[in-house]
């Protein structure tokens, strides 16, 4: 008698555990693509071994060219060595460039070079050699630091960090504090 009991008993269980498997269950959100920051249009071209960074907002690009490049540079998780460069505005050059090596940090849409850098501005009569400079592809701000030596037609100045804009118009030549 009991055992009949203890039979029923699970057979009673197994079919409410059976019913309450085929039960509509209220459907979770689909796990679609994860949205990410959209960020401002950048293009980013590779063509004939050269890399070109374009901004179509401002018509400002970086075109550089490269010994060699370790990773995914357009990403912002590569590097680019021995680097030939000219930043252009408007697709006319307003900076020739070269360094060791180059970054592209493509959240901020800023492009750092290291290593022996060295710039002219050819329009203007000048050339700056730095430790590093960055160059900001949105704004054409440039940023240099670390033994800054930039040399004019009537003077050499140095410096270790020098705030300019792209066509070098106005310049801010100092030892590297941060003004407030």
């Amino acid at each position: 008698m009991k055992l009949r009991r203890w039979v029923s008993l699970l057979i009673l269980l197994g079919l409410v555990g059976l019913a309450g498997c085929a039960a509509p269950r209220p459907r979770s959100k689909t796990a679609g693509p994860k949205k990410t920051a959209k960020l401002p249009p950048t293009e980013v071209n590779v063509r004939g071994g050269q890399i070109y960074l374009t901004d179509p907002k401002t018509g400002r690009q970086w075109a550089a060219q490269a010994d060699s490049i370790a990773g995914d540079f357009p990403s912002g998780r590569g590097k680019l060595r021995k680097v030939k460069c000219s930043i252009s505005e408007n697709k006319k050059v307003v900076i020739n460039g070269r360094a060791e090596e180059a970054t592209y940090f493509p959240e901020k849409k800023h492009v750092l070079l290291q290593g022996k850098v060295w710039a002219e501005w050819p329009d203007r009569g000048l050339h700056m050699t730095a430790d590093q400079m960055t160059w900001a592809l949105e704004t054409g701000k440039i940023d240099a630091r670390g033994h800054v030596k930039l040399t004019r037609p009537e003077e050499v100045l140095t410096g270790e960090r020098l705030l300019a804009d792209i066509k070098m118009k106005s310049f801010e030549l100092g030892n590297g504090e941060e003004k407030r």
